[in-house]
Formats: C-alpha cells, sequence, structure tokens
C-alpha cells in the first residue's frame, strides 16, 4: 500500500471514531433528558461540545487537503577520474554517496569515482541571502 493509501485509511478511521462519539454523545444526551425530564447542565455541555468536536472532526478529515507542493530540489554528482584530471557532472542517482565507483575514465580507462554531491541553488534562493 502507498503512503496515500496509508494516510487515506488512517482518516476513515480517524472518521468512524468520531462518529461513533458523536452517536455516544447524542445516546447520552437523550437518556439524560428522558430520565430526568430536567437534564443536568454539565452533561448537555459535555454532550454538546462532543457533537461539536466530533462534527468539526469529521468535517475536517473528509475535505479535501490542501496539495501544498514543494518544488524538487535538484542535486548533482560530480565525477573525477582518480588518475587524470577528467571531471563531469550528472544528476544526481538514488544509491551514489561519496568515492563509490561509478565507471570508467573515457580518458585514461581508469576508474571514475563520486567527487561530490550538491544542492542546485535557485535564482530566487540566491537573491533572498
Amino acid at each position: 500500500m502507498n503512503e496515500e493509501g496509508k494516510v487515506r485509511g488512517a482518516q476513515v478511521f480517524l472518521a468512524i471514531i468520531a462518529l461513533i462519539m458523536l452517536i455516544i454523545a447524542i445516546i447520552a444526551f437523550i437518556w439524560e433528558y428522558t430520565f430526568h425530564k430536567m437534564p443536568n447542565y454539565i452533561t448537555v455541555a459535555l454532550s454538546m461540545g462532543t457533537i461539536l468536536l466530533s462534527l468539526y472532526f469529521v468535517f475536517q478529515i473528509i475535505k479535501k487537503p490542501q496539495n501544498i507542493l514543494f518544488e524538487q530540489q535538484k542535486v548533482s554528482t560530480v565525477l573525477r577520474c582518480v588518475n587524470c584530471d577528467y571531471v563531469s557532472a550528472r544528476g544526481f542517482e538514488k544509491g551514489d554517496y561519496i568515492f563509490k565507483e561509478v565507471g570508467v575514465c573515457p580518458r585514461c580507462g581508469s576508474s571514475l569515482i563520486v567527487y561530490s554531491i550538491f544542492r542546485e541553488v535557485n535564482e530566487k534562493e540566491q537573491r533572498s541571502e
């Protein structure tokens, strides 16, 4: 199950719990009024508070969450030959780490290693600093 499915399942579970709380609060309110004809005001206040809180939770859970999208960071990897001065850059690949051997140098045939990994800074970020 993906992450979104887990979150949706948790939301449904919380909505069911909130609805059960709502039903219990309504039953408690009706029971108090039916048997005592003059309800205890503390029970009424607690029941109404529970009803309102349950409704609030249900509406918050059911409403569509706001999509706050974060801009994907561009991460680059610098590759360097262990013998000559050959250097190249490429996009970061999952599993990259410093000193990882990633291939063969096109100049001398020696091994290429990951020399550095860095995040590229946007122009907006440079201006704000």
